[in-house]
């Protein structure tokens, strides 16, 4: 896990030409879906269109009656058939079929680059091109929105979006300090040029994301994530980031969407170290994939109050642990499943697995959690040992573990108390935030 193991965070300008096509070309695609669905309506519904303003034969009703050439090009949506009309095609009024072998040239004759419709269909010209009036005016609209809307990523003087606590509270930004956030931006600063040098590549994009996600930039970089997948829709690693920080935004199903996506991609291959974006003291990144992809599904499931899928996800993250800090932020959630299942004497057995001499870079918290449920420090030790500029983060995590602790032990009133004081905390990215925001609902 990253040095900031509690949901710590993590932080793209797509060029204008990619990134706007792309969520433009999304619009463009839904305007014209609607847009063709109302020609069909045009095409197929004359009964409708007999009660409006083009109801008579002036206005050009005309009924197809010559044979149309195989070889002309079609293109079929949905039941109807909408087609180009080849030259000298013939057209008489409704209920006058125009004479055999005539060219039909009055005013029912359409030109060959309009639209007719299927045989036997009835089509209005006035409705017609009011409908091509409707359509060109969408598109001048869309064009317009397009050059104005912000790639993914770009920057921007709007503050970053708002996140919602369960609550339905909007949540404040994140007490950054004036010199942490000048290193955040200047982080950012870093990876943005290296993914304008390269906007296809995929770690470029992902730091992109995660880089925005130190400084709170929470949506944006779903965003990016959402960008990516455009580009890569079978890289687990944007899901696992994406489904990351939608647990972030509170959207737990959309979380256990992403990372069960990631699991599935990544599965059958090899494991793979995740850099940090914080480095620990030593230097040495601790997490991987695969351990991060089960990890983060077991905390969406838990969240969720899935109990027993969190459990099958923190049996896998376990499975592919590979070190001691890993080994302890994954036991510290599993445990706190199995209690929350009444399975005590499973819970206990995680507990066997933790020994002072392990090798602890970066999940201190997790460790000491541990320790306390085993009766080694005292719920109390844990909400008083953290005093500098981490303590937000701390509370959150201790806080958390010891409100569990007194839930597990009949001690709901006391377990409430600790969870609001965790939440009367600043760092609500925190996944012991995050958790105690859940628990509290389902108290209440």
């Amino acid at each position: 896990m990253p040095t900031v193991p509690e949901g710590g965070t993590e932080s793209m300008r797509v060029p204008s030409s990619s990134s706007t096509s792309t969520g433009c070309g999304v619009r463009f695609k839904n305007v014209m879906e609607k847009l063709s669905s109302s020609v069909n309506d045009t095409v197929e519904r004359p009964e409708t269109m007999r009660r409006g303003p083009y109801s008579n034969a002036r206005a050009g009703r005309w009924v197809r009656v010559g044979p149309r050439p195989l070889s002309h090009r079609s293109r079929r949506t949905g039941s109807s058939q909408l087609r180009l009309t080849p030259p000298g095609a013939n057209y008489g009024f409704e209920g006058r079929p125009a004479p055999a072998g005539s060219s039909c040239r009055t005013r029912g004759s359409f030109p060959s680059s309009s639209l007719a419709p299927p045989t036997g269909g009835i089509v209005m010209q006035g409705a017609l091109i009011e409908t091509r009036m409707v359509l060109l005016g969408l598109l001048v609209l869309l064009l317009a929105g397009c050059a104005d809307a912000p790639a993914p990523g770009a920057e921007t003087a709007s503050p970053a979006r708002p996140v919602l606590s369960l609550r339905g509270d909007t949540l404040p930004p994140l007490p950054l300090s004036p010199e942490r956030r000048a290193a955040l931006e200047a982080d950012l600063a870093a990876a943005r040029a290296v993914y304008e040098a390269d906007p296809d590549d995929a770690d470029a994009l992902i730091w992109l994301g995660r880089r925005m996600a130190y400084l709170g930039r929470y949506h944006e970089a779903i965003d990016v994530y959402t960008h990516g997948l455009t580009l890569h829709p079978d890289d687990p690693r944007l899901y696992r980031h994406r489904g990351h920080r939608y647990i972030t935004v509170r959207n737990f199903d959309r979380a256990i969407a992403d990372l069960s996506r990631a699991a599935e991609l990544m599965a059958g291959t090899p494991d793979q170290v995740e850099p940090d974006g914080a480095p620990n003291p030593a230097g040495i990144p601790r997490s991987t994939l695969h351990t991060n992809v089960w990890y983060h599904l077991g905390l969406a499931h838990y969240l969720n109050g899935d109990y027993e899928a969190a459990l099958a996800a923190y049996q896998n993250a376990l499975d592919a642990s590979t070190n001691d800090d890993m080994l302890v932020a994954t036991a510290d959630w599993l445990y706190m499943t199995l209690r929350r299942l009444g399975r005590d004497a499973e819970a206990a057995a995680v507990l066997e697995r933790i020994h002072p001499d392990m090798e602890i870079l970066e999940n201190h918290d997790y460790y000491r959690r541990l320790q306390m449920y085993r009766g080694e420090l005292a719920p109390e030790a844990l909400l008083g040992e953290e005093t500098g500029p981490d303590r937000a983060l701390s509370l959150a995590t201790q806080g958390y573990g010891v409100g569990n602790w007194y839930l597990y032990n009949g001690q709901p009133d006391r377990a409430r108390a600790v969870f609001e004081e965790v939440l009367a905390g600043a760092y609500w990215p925190a996944f012991g935030y995050i958790a105690a925001e859940a628990d509290l609902r389902r108290l209440r």
